[in-house]
């Protein structure tokens, strides 16, 4: 038998004297009792993938280089056309009621691509509007259109030549206009569903390896706004922007001819925050709106005097652009401020569009605007590019997605605090603990299953680990307890224990009797707090014996 503890030279002895606790365990525990037949207790899990297609959450988020959203997105491109394949009615492009329709800035991956031209052939309404510019000749690394086009697709370079009509059916079409189309929006459509996408991340080759947000939308009123977006950009009518307090979450679109500024609410939001504001954001610039007379500088500046944190995490390669010095300033007055690059490939950045403000009631800003005067406007001056803004409050979801968000802020950090030591800036180590110790920092419920334990007479299987609810490797605690019985043996589980939403964990996995404890072997085992996407919010950790 190896006896192991947890990577930090402590001794056995300095656990024990916190694990004289009360036994309880199933009188078959002992490896001569337990009947040989019973199998190790299966977690079920639903697919998640059939959970982001056919599940009830109203408004999901999946990040970039973590998750994989690229399979999601085509796996709802081929429900479409498995749909379609059941119904044996003839429609025209117009009426058809399975439509895929994208309005991205670029599109090269080359999945969605497979999966667009497969839907157009199988009968599916599929249309394709991108920004202009990622038409040009001269961009030859552009090949989706080229290639869309020789797959039959119906093709316009510049959408203003058209007719509405045409508008409505063509397949590929050019947006040009003063600024840049900027929207990351698809639209799913079936007898069965209505569904959006939206968020930061093109659909392109690269963007799997940026940090990149990727929102899933059931929300029927989100959808519909999303929608009711596409179609005025579609056929020039003006973004006519509505916003509800009661839905708990809103889209707002630039340049708006009707209804709220997005970047007069994204300075609202932030001027409120009284708790915590963390900030990605790719393009930061010190943004004005018509409706406020303080810039996002002079903002941040209030909340960092009032006692307020701000961290930001924006692109080097940006922040260190056309002399602009906002990241400069904004360090002055007290906001730590990480700048990032991304080294996964040349053209690879930190694309994130957003703020999470607060701890208690995390709201979340977010989508596919910039915050720089080309995507929200200012003062003075209309937005040139078509953009889109979320804001989420926490009463859309119970507060779901802003946890979401914070741990994912802290995995950014995670991978770029130590690129702004040289600007003074705090590592990761120092920083993070900051934020997740504070009494208000929301926690996420944790069950733990542990497989194969087989245990001798009186043991009982336990999780010690890095936290305090883990025992702080048993010096403050004897950690999470587990449980079993005859139909699981020898699997084990307990829980939940309530950890902070990001925090990365180590843990190890225990044999606990009154005069001592057994080590599994093997390094500390670690995992992130952090809920799986589509799901109920239930974290489960499973570990085998070893």
């Amino acid at each position: 038998m190896v006896w192991e503890g947890p990577l930090t030279h402590r001794s056995v002895s300095s656990v024990v004297s916190f694990l004289v606790l009360p036994v309880v365990f199933w009188a078959g525990c002992g490896p001569e009792l337990a009947p040989p037949e019973l199998a190790s207790a299966e977690v079920e899990r639903a697919d998640p993938i059939e959970s982001a297609l056919w599940g009830d959450r109203q408004l999901e988020a999946l990040f970039t280089p973590d998750d994989d959203p690229i399979e999601v997105e085509v796996a709802l491109i081929r429900s479409i056309i498995d749909e379609r394949a059941s119904d044996p009615a003839t429609y025209t492009f117009a009426d058809n009621p399975y439509r895929v329709r994208y309005a991205v800035y670029n599109l090269r991956n080359a999945d969605v691509v497979d999966a667009l031209v497969d839907a157009r052939d199988a009968g599916v309404a599929v249309q394709v509007l991108l920004e202009d510019s990622q038409l040009d000749p001269a961009r030859d690394w552009n090949w989706a259109d080229d290639h869309l086009v020789a797959s039959g697709f119906g093709f316009a370079p510049d959408h203003r030549d058209l007719s509405e009509e045409a508008r409505r059916t063509t397949e590929l079409i050019g947006i040009g206009g003063s600024g840049l189309m900027h929207l990351k929006l698809r639209l799913f459509q079936s007898p069965t569903r209505h569904l959006a996408v939206s968020g930061s991340m093109n659909p392109g080759d690269n963007a799997v390896n940026n940090d990149e947000t990727w929102h899933l939308v059931r929300h029927p009123e989100l959808v519909s706004l999303y929608a009711d977006g596409y179609d005025r950009l579609l056929l020039e009518q003006g973004f006519h922007n509505a916003w509800s307090d009661e839905r708990g979450a809103n889209v707002l679109f630039t340049p708006t001819d009707e209804g709220p500024e997005a970047g007069d609410r994204i300075l609202q939001w932030v001027a409120e925050e009284d708790e915590q504001i963390l900030l990605m954001v790719y393009s930061l610039r010190d943004i004005t709106s018509p409706e406020r007379t303080d810039s996002l500088v002079a903002i941040l500046a209030d909340r960092v005097a009032a006692g307020v944190p701000v961290i930001l995490v924006t692109d080097r390669k940006q922040s260190d652009s056309w002399g602009d010095t906002t990241e400069d300033r904004l360090r002055d007055v007290g906001v730590r401020v990480y700048e990032a690059t991304n080294e996964a490939g040349e053209f690879n950045a930190m694309h994130h569009k957003v703020a999470i403000l607060g701890r208690t009631d995390v709201r979340v800003i977010t989508d596919a605007a910039n915050w720089s005067t080309s995507g929200l406007g200012s003062a003075r001056t209309r937005a040139k590019n078509v953009e889109s803004s979320l804001f989420i409050e926490p009463s859309f979801d119970g507060g779901h997605l802003g946890r979401r968000y914070l741990a994912q802020a802290l995995r950014v950090l995670e991978r770029y605090a130590a690129q702004s030591a040289d600007d003074g800036e705090a590592p990761f180590a120092d920083l993070a603990p900051l934020l997740w110790e504070h009494p208000d920092w929301p926690r996420q419920p944790v069950t733990f299953y542990a497989h194969e334990a087989r245990t001798i007479w009186g043991e009982q299987i336990r999780v010690l680990g890095d936290d305090p609810e883990l025992g702080m490797w048993g010096k403050e605690g004897a950690g999470v307890a587990l449980s079993t019985d005859a139909s699981i043996y020898p699997s084990w589980t307990g829980g939940p224990a309530f950890l902070p939403v990001g925090r990365p964990v180590e843990y190890k996995l225990v044999a606990e009797q009154s005069g001592g404890i057994r080590w599994e072997n093997g390094d500390n085992r670690s995992f992130t707090v952090l809920a799986p996407p589509f799901g109920d919010g239930e974290l489960i950790v499973e570990s085998p014996w070893r």
